[in-house]
């Protein structure tokens, strides 16, 4: 699975940079079913396990 950086600039309500921001993102629409993924997963907690 390709990813690629997004990078943001945060600015403030006087319209100046705040601050500089990046992510990286994994590109999903290139999976291959069987290959890359078999079924899908999203981590979520449970509040009992909390």
């Amino acid at each position: 699975v390709d990813c690629k950086w997004v990078f943001k600039i945060k600015k403030n309500s006087a319209g100046e940079i705040d601050k500089y921001k990046a992510r990286l993102v994994a590109k999903g629409f290139t999976q291959i079913q069987g290959v890359d993924h078999y079924e899908t997963y999203a981590p979520i907690a449970r509040l009992a396990s909390l």
